[in-house]
């Protein structure tokens, strides 16, 4: 990935055990994101801290691509526990030239009300 995308660029889905709030949850809306970038020559990983309200499962991770000829490759989707170790990951396939690409876990990921994540 040779440009490193804004922090709103990432999200994730949350779908809750038992919740007044219709599933599945994320943290950005479906609107395209503003696009921050920055020249690197090299692959990058990029990932947002964050804490649920409330018991649930991460079922899978997307991303915004605004450009193709920039963003081009193989990328990887991964959630980690609070010590930074890899709980999951999944490769993007079919990804679409831009817009939001999504990807699901094999399985989804049991997590607990105020534990910290990375996605």
């Amino acid at each position: 990935m040779p440009l490193l995308a804004s922090i709103a660029s990432v999200a994730f889905i949350v779908v809750q055990r038992a919740s007044a709030t219709p599933c599945p949850c994320g943290v950005f809306t479906a609107a395209n994101p503003t696009v921050s970038t920055a020249n690197d020559a090299g692959g990058l990983e990029v990932g947002m801290k964050f804490k649920a309200n409330t018991n649930g499962y991460v079922t899978g991770v997307r991303f915004y691509k605004y450009n193709q000829s920039l963003m081009g490759g193989n990328h990887t989707g991964s959630l980690w526990d609070a010590n930074g170790n890899r709980i999951t990951s999944v490769l993007f396939t079919n990804e679409t030239a831009t817009g939001w690409q999504e990807a699901t876990f094999t399985s989804p990921v049991s997590i607990t009300a105020n534990t910290i994540y990375t996605v």
